[in-house]
């Protein structure tokens, strides 16, 4: 087959050869034109399907296209919505935040919430304005409470609340800078304050029958929970202690100084171990150092004051409840025990527990859970009880100089009481000077300098002392070595847990002797 040089191509004169050849097929031979129609139907079924094919995947295509677009008109409009609806939120929050009341006190957390600071050019300069209004307007959330506790029960439902769960941040691996005097090395402490409704106390004595002092609204617990962190485990919150073995070497050098300006008076130190001591899980245990260990140095150093072996004394008695599950506080019934061993050392007489009357109330859930939020303290309240003597006593509430003295009772009405603060049922907080009178006469009179610790020593003590006086270092406006010679004073307790001895309590303690 020849082509031609010029015109069309070479397959246009191809295409055009076999449709000639074709066609003239059937005149030049039978069997040919047989054989053309015989492939001519078998290709028809090909050709038909070729095209129904060919016009399928073009409608996919066309579809795919369609689709495509779909997709992204529909993802255009679902942003459109997304950035509206965050602007709406946005706003609302923003109008939320500025229109609605902005509470003054936690009560779920039992504190008084951050304050709006005073503007000045030099706080604004060095950035402490700015901080502060940041930090009022994070912590006086209108509804915070409700937030914080809708935030709990999301994380429980997410599985986010197992078996053990660290409250803050892990305690740094403290250690002594041997270039730092001990005096600068207090730990870093956080405040959590209380509530209560109360405006009056009931009589538990036949001779008190008159109205106690209202009950502090917001009674401090400065100085007494640290800021290492709560380890919640085994349905019990646990406080992280961090501080070092010679770490409360200025608190034994502080008390040490109170006995050379009072040599005559007995004194005992009675510094309280917390519940990490007991309860911490061997797993946890690297979280925490020893109080033992830092107690027992603290004890070696003191000049004159005779330590109480208080650890030992709770360590005996670990598998009762000597500590509160949910409050950092320690039970009714380990105030007993540290108090039968400073009776002991101070060789007075001691009363047994049956000569009390326990008394309960159900369903507390204390600071630790306020601290916390932790919804697994929240759903496993525990007992609050408490011990009445049925040794005669009275009590007299003074301010914090000592004036204005007003019978009452030494246990509140714990149905006057916000469920948060049961503890307060002790001498209705910390913010006055109580005086305890007894039927003893023995010629002994104790004071106890204390931190909230010590609120539930005195009722233990009801028939060892004829007069006990307590005093919170926190708030005692006079000084102490005038007050203690003043009043007769035979004893002096100085009775706080390990947080305080060793922070900024410890400190408070010097200067009420020397204010």
């Amino acid at each position: 087959m020849e082509y031609d040089d010029g015109g069309d191509a070479p397959e246009d004169q191809v295409i055009r050869e076999l449709h000639v050849t074709n066609e003239t097929a059937p005149m030049r031979s039978p069997r040919a034109a047989a054989e053309y129609q015989a492939v001519t139907a078998d290709a028809k079924p090909f050709v038909r399907r070729l095209a129904k094919e060919t016009e399928k995947k073009w409608k996919k295509e066309a579809g795919t296209r369609k689709a495509e677009e779909t997709i992204r008109r529909t993802e255009r409009t679902s942003a459109k919505w997304n950035i509206a609806v965050c602007l709406l939120l946005l706003f609302g929050i923003a109008v939320y935040n500025l229109v609605l009341e902005r509470p003054v006190k936690s009560m779920k957390e039992n504190r008084m919430l951050a304050k709006m600071p005073s503007f000045s050019t030099e706080d604004y300069l060095s950035g402490k304005y700015t901080s502060g209004v940041e930090l009022y307007y994070n912590d006086t959330v209108p509804h915070r409470d409700d937030f914080k506790e809708m935030t709990q029960v999301i994380r429980k439902h997410m599985g986010l609340s197992g078996n053990a769960v660290l409250i803050g941040d892990l305690p740094a691996a403290q250690q002594p800078d041997p270039d730092t005097p001990a005096e600068t090395t207090a730990p870093p402490v956080t405040t959590v304050e209380g509530a209560v409704t109360a405006q009056t106390l009931t009589t538990v004595s036949a001779a008190v029958t008159t109205t106690a002092p209202p009950a502090d609204d917001e009674p401090e617990r400065e100085g007494e929970m640290g800021d290492n962190g709560v380890l919640i485990v085994n349905k019990r919150g646990i406080m992280l202690f961090g501080g070092w073995e010679t770490m409360g070497e200025n608190y034994a050098h502080i008390l040490s100084r109170f006995k050379e300006s009072a040599p005559d008076i007995n004194m005992y130190s009675m510094v309280i171990p917390t519940v990490c001591s007991f309860y911490t899980p061997e797993e946890f245990q690297h979280l925490i150092t020893s109080e033992k260990a830092n107690i027992d140095y603290i004890n070696k150093t003191l000049v004159g004051v005779t330590p109480i072996d208080v650890y030992g004394a709770l360590e005996k008695h670990k598998d009762e409840p000597i500590f509160m599950r949910t409050d950092h506080h320690w039970s009714s019934l380990g105030a007993f025990y540290a108090c039968e061993a400073f009776s002991a050392e101070a060789r007075v007489p001691f009363a047994r527990i049956e000569e009390y009357d326990r008394k309960s109330k159900d369903d507390y859930v204390g600071t630790l859970y306020t601290f916390s939020n932790n919804i697994i303290l929240k759903e496993n309240p525990e007992e609050f009880f408490w011990y009445i003597p049925r040794a005669h006593f009275t009590t007299t509430f003074y301010n914090n100089s000592f004036g204005n003295p007003r019978e009452g009772d030494y246990f509140m009405n714990i149905d006057n009481v916000a469920p948060v603060s049961y503890y307060m049922v002790y001498m209705a907080g910390d913010d006055h000077i109580v005086r305890v009178q007894t039927d003893v006469h023995n010629g002994r009179r104790l004071c106890i300098i204390k931190d909230s610790y010590g609120n539930a020593l005195a009722p233990w003590l009801t028939s060892s002392f004829e007069e006990i006086y307590i005093i919170d270092m926190r708030y005692f406006q006079l000084n102490a070595i005038s007050f203690l010679r003043e009043h007769g004073m035979t004893d002096v307790l100085f009775a706080m847990n390990s947080f305080s001895a060793n922070g900024d309590n410890g400190a408070k303690v010097e200067k009420i002797r020397t204010q």
